[in-house]
């Protein structure tokens, strides 16, 4: 803003904030405590939105001119947040607990504002090495990224968290996830962690009546409900022939349901004489 007019010398500048348009001085905050010698000026505000600016030059008599026009600037510090997760499974996926069996999972990232580039994407496993996915922005909204993966039989079960890093267009990172940020995944079947004979060893078998075994196992992990586990009895690594279908085990009754350890589960079967397994 410069002065065509000689006599009318322009000494310095004022810069005006608000945030919203305005058309007077007054419905805006003068950001400098003394005259600007230059047309130019930096502010830093306090929150990130939008703000309008507009400038004013005063001359030796201390007049001050008319507002320039108003110019909209945005002020960002602050990365972009990963607002949601969502997961969706070809396999199966307890609904009461929310753990996810071996498939492939679908997922979709809402971010809240568009990025400057690719984010990068992972879930960790407790204990585990990575899981890198690979995201692309979905065409139809420029905040909405997919990928997907794979959740191996065997592979490292529990809690997975997600790990998010992603830049906004003035290049402002961010690594926060708001809902979404783990999953849950069960790739292997339960596996007894103590197995009890009653009586215990050695086992006196009768040579005419055999001998009655009670089998009591504990598991890890719970039983789907309505499955009805086995025990097969082995003799060197090889089944014996008459058990070749399986023991079938009953669950405890102190034993509660839904318990992260299963309880334990009982068998009793008829040992014959001069077997040993």
């Amino acid at each position: 803003m410069e002065s065509s007019d000689a006599n009318n010398t322009i000494t310095g500048y004022n810069v005006y904030r608000a945030v919203a348009t305005f058309g007077n001085p007054q419905q805006a905050q003068k950001l400098n405590s003394q005259l600007l010698s230059e047309p130019r000026f930096s502010d830093l505000p306090a929150e990130d939105g939008h703000y309008f600016y507009a400038v004013t030059a005063v001359n030796e008599a201390a007049t001050e001119s008319a507002l320039s026009s108003v110019v909209e600037a945005i002020a960002d510090s602050e990365g972009p947040h990963a607002l949601n997760i969502t997961y969706q499974s070809n396999g199966i996926v307890d609904t009461a607990t929310g753990r996810h069996a071996p498939g492939t999972v679908e997922l979709e990232v809402q971010f809240d504002e568009p990025l400057r580039n690719q984010p990068y994407f992972a879930l960790v496993p407790e204990g585990g090495v990575p899981l890198t996915v690979e995201l692309s922005k979905d065409y139809s909204d420029d905040t909405l990224y997919t990928g997907s993966f794979v959740i191996e039989p065997g592979m490292l079960s529990g809690t997975a968290y997600a790990v998010m890093s992603a830049h906004d267009d003035v290049g402002n990172r961010g690594t926060t996830i708001e809902q979404g940020g783990t999953l849950l995944i069960d790739a292997k079947g339960p596996e007894v962690i103590a197995l009890t004979l009653n009586p215990g060893e050695p086992l006196q078998v009768d040579e005419q009546n055999g001998l009655l075994v009670e089998v009591v196992a504990k598991l890890n992990d719970e039983v789907k409900p309505g499955a009805q586990p086995t025990l097969i009895p082995q003799l060197d690594n090889i089944a014996i022939a008459e058990y070749s279908t399986g023991i079938s085990l009953t669950r405890d009754a102190q034993s509660l349901e839904g318990e992260p350890v299963g309880g334990q589960l009982h068998a009793t079967h008829q040992r014959r004489p001069g077997r040993r397994g």
